[in-house]
């Protein structure tokens, strides 16, 4: 047997799946569609094509490599700690299964995950093999399979007992099944390799069934994934590049989102923060409240509730949120972030009113404001802490150095913290609003009191008048920071802010020496001292700063702060508005090519680069849809039946936004610049299919639905 060499020809993507042409030696060519399907099944889809006038054989392999066990000072699974291994595999004529067992450090079995790999036909032969741990590349020389398949002897082989030989729980396990393939003349032939993955064996066994008995597995996956985008606002607009984007931040989310049937402690969907192997591959706190944002535009809004009411169901006993839910070995959540709960349940409630959940909301929501009180402002000052440099989601800033001159290495301090406090600020201003929807007198006496009097407190003790900047509050001298970064906008996204405030985006946000950058904007002021736009701290990169990238998280925030102080307080701002959202948006494009969009965590702020050396690409840390809808289209839901129509002057000769589905409405919203054969220049506005107003001209218009 030889193998057949494959290169690459040529690649296209879409979100079903991915096609590959290779280049082949002789006759033969391979076309390969490779999928993830619904139900956590891999595919790779092969056709192959005999280009010869006589019949041809090959010999098909599907295998992998299995560590063992991963603790390499541990003899015996059964006293381990803190080690995963395969505990058995077991073997059919369709199939190779095993499961992968996870201990935690009491040597408790916390969870297993269950892989079956096998074709759409049976298996002429199939083999496991046990051996030393060697290079563990993914090229077949490197297998014992390479020596032991030899014309007319397929090795069928089963060495794997560790009860008889303890060795077999140590190195690599290599497992195999062979497939014979005829392929007449000039004809072509499909080959379907499959590896399901699940919680237990069976579960896995069964996703594995349905997908190697499906007519079409790859017609299957699109029609998935047409669904998925039938579900949602239907956005098309004559730029490009804001048009793609928005597809691109929904397939994101969908590539994120989670459902684990109730484990986890996670009873409801939502969707994590990214797809690495480590900390995002979690539901987190400090993203999940953005998340929202974007998600409630879904048809279906149980993963925008799901992103709040999973932390509601996981609220410690002191009324705090954990910052993470662990859906790993460790079973006890960990961390805090702050985080601006309650504008995100108003704003999604604003597009499904739902009073069940804003009941629940709102009783957990109150016990977290009262948390704050009682553990975050023990000076009654109506400001609120942050106790370390991690919880802001935002570390290594040299506004955290103004608290403790060695913050950055991670210990605790006390800081009235600008963007806390807002988030609170916020927190009690909806409070407000959720207690007298729900009919809680006391509360709708309470909070909005709580509100007016954190209110002042930033207006009187965060702006800096000197810098002409909102900035942190050091409590034991009451001194005001001179720190500037972009959490420091964050009041322009509330009623907080007055004409004296604005030289903070003028003298600020505008000026290019600090935020106003090609790539927007700089988590920090690149006038402060400790700014690196290429992510050093003390002269090492790290992969987490916060003290001079553009973070999708912050620029998100100032977009939504810029855009609504320019069509609530200053006209002149909206043109600044259009080109700030722009700006993001050609930034998460990879060398400004259409063709390459992102969603890295952050980019540099001068020349666009992406980190690619952190390997985490498709990172849903901010809001995006919601700035291109609320903008670019104008659709802004109010409270009541109210909606808002009130776009930004982006210039488009065309827009439209369909199948929105909204207060129990089903909306479309439609911009001609010029008369076109179909339609006069103008506004449209349809409801549930009907025609309800043509505006002329852009303007901001209200419009009560029935």
């Amino acid at each position: 047997y030889r193998q057949i060499p494959l290169s690459v020809r040529s690649k296209s993507w879409v979100p079903s799946h991915l096609t590959v042409e290779y280049e082949s030696a002789g006759q033969l060519r391979f076309e390969e569609k490779k999928a993830l399907l619904e139900n956590d099944v891999l595919l790779s889809h092969f056709e192959i094509t005999n280009l010869d006038f006589k019949p041809r054989s090959i010999t098909a392999i599907i295998w992998s490599c299995q560590n063992l066990q991963k603790n390499l000072n541990i003899n015996f699974p059964e006293e381990s700690k803190n080690a995963n291994y395969v505990s058995n595999f077991f073997k059919s004529r369709g199939r190779i299964s095993w499961e992968r067992i996870y201990r935690d450090g009491d040597a408790n079995i916390n969870r297993k995950i269950a892989m079956v790999l096998g074709a759409k036909d049976y298996a002429t032969a199939t083999a496991v093999n046990v051996s030393d741990r060697s290079w563990d590349k993914p090229f077949w020389k490197l297998t014992p399979f390479y020596e032991k398949t030899m014309p007319g002897n397929l090795p069928s082989e089963f060495h794997f007992d560790p009860e008889a030989n303890p060795e077999h729980r140590l190195g690599f396990a290599y497992v195999a099944l062979f497939y014979e393939i005829e392929i007449p003349a000039r004809e072509t032939v499909d080959f379907d390799a499959f590896c399901a993955i699940g919680p237990d064996e069976q579960k896995a066994i069964d996703q594995f069934e349905t997908a190697r008995n499906e007519d079409d597995a790859i017609e299957a996956n699109i029609d998935h994934w047409q669904q998925y985008f039938q579900s949602l606002p239907l956005f098309r607009c004559s730029d490009p590049y804001l048009e793609k984007y928005y597809y691109y931040r929904w397939y994101g989310l969908r590539l994120n989102m989670v459902d684990t049937e109730g484990q986890f402690k996670m009873p409801y969907p939502a969707v994590f923060e990214g797809i690495n192997g480590g900390w995002f591959r979690h539901q987190i706190s400090y993203s999940s409240q953005v998340l929202m944002l974007d998600l409630r535009w879904m048809h279906d809004p149980t993963a925008a509730m799901g992103c709040f009411l999973n932390f509601a169901a996981n609220q410690n006993d002191d009324g705090s949120y954990p910052g993470v839910i662990k859906t790993g070995l460790t079973e006890e959540n960990g961390a805090f972030y702050h985080a601006n709960w309650g504008r995100a349940v108003r704003e999604l409630y604003r597009v499904y009113p739902n009073l069940e959940f804003l009941n629940k909301a709102y009783h957990s929501l109150a016990r977290y404001a009262k948390y704050f009180q009682r553990e975050r402002d023990k000076e009654n000052s109506h400001l609120y802490d942050v106790v370390n440099q991690w919880e802001t989601g935002q570390e290594f800033m040299s506004r955290y150095l103004f608290a403790d001159a060695d913050a950055d290495k991670g210990g605790d301090f006390q800081l009235k913290g600008i963007d806390a406090t807002v988030y609170i600020y916020e927190l009690q201003k909806n409070l407000s609003w959720m207690a007298r929807e729900i009919g809680d007198y006391d509360g709708a006496q309470y909070w909005p009191k709580q509100a007016q009097v954190t209110g002042n407190a930033i207006r009187k003790f965060m702006w800096n008048n000197s810098l002409q900047f909102f900035v942190d509050v050091q409590p034991k001298t009451w001194k005001k920071s001179s720190a500037i970064a972009a959490v420091g906008f964050y009041p322009f996204m509330t009623d907080l802010i007055l004409k004296k405030h604005l030289p903070a985006i003028y003298n600020h946000l505008k000026n290019p020496y600090e935020f106003w950058t090609q790539y927007p904007v700089p988590s920090t002021s690149l006038s402060d001292p400790t700014a690196d736009v290429f992510g050093e701290w003390k002269g090492k990169r790290l992969v987490c700063p916060w003290n001079g990238r553009s973070w999708l998280m912050t620029t998100s925030h100032v977009c939504e702060g810029l855009a609504h102080t320019a069509q609530i307080l200053d006209e002149k701002l909206k043109p600044d508005a259009v080109e700030l959202i722009r700006r993001f948006i050609h930034m998460l494009y990879l060398d400004d090519d259409l063709n390459k969009p992102s969603s890295y965590e952050y980019y540099n702020p001068i020349n666009g680069k992406a980190p690619f050396f952190r390997g985490t690409d498709d990172y849903m840390h901010s809001f995006i849809i919601d700035l291109i809808i609320k903008y670019v289209v104008g659709l802004q839901p109010m409270d009541g039946n109210k909606i808002v129509i009130d776009p930004l002057p982006f210039d488009l000769e065309e827009f439209s936004l369909e199948n929105v589905q909204l207060k129990g409405h089903l909306l479309k919203i439609l911009w001609r610049k010029n008369d076109s054969a179909a339609m006069d220049r103008g506004l449209y506005l349809f409801v549930d299919q009907k025609l309800i107003k043509h505006w002329q001209k852009m303007g901001r218009y209200e419009v009560e639905l029935e």
